[in-house]
């Protein structure tokens, strides 16, 4: 199954009034469930993926789609 991404929308939307403009950073394998079964408040989400950008299991992210190569990260870390 995966990550089940809508809690985080869902408690945002009971808690609208404090986080109507609030940003979403999801750190993600991209593997989960494939539509969010609550709307996200606006589209200031960014889904940061640790494996291909294409991974993203959720077909309408609401936001940002963004690839972070662990691979390139390691190498710049041993420099």
């Amino acid at each position: 199954m995966g990550t089940s991404f809508s809690p985080v929308f869902e408690y945002l939307r009971e808690n609208k009034r404090k986080y109507k403009d609030a940003v979403v950073i999801y750190f993600t394998d991209g593997w989960g469930e494939h539509e969010l079964s609550v709307k996200p408040l606006n589209y200031n989400n960014i889904w940061v993926l640790t494996e291909s950008a294409k991974d993203l299991s959720i077909k309408h992210p609401y936001g940002r789609v963004l690839e972070m190569n662990i691979e390139e990260i390691r190498k710049r870390n041993n420099k």
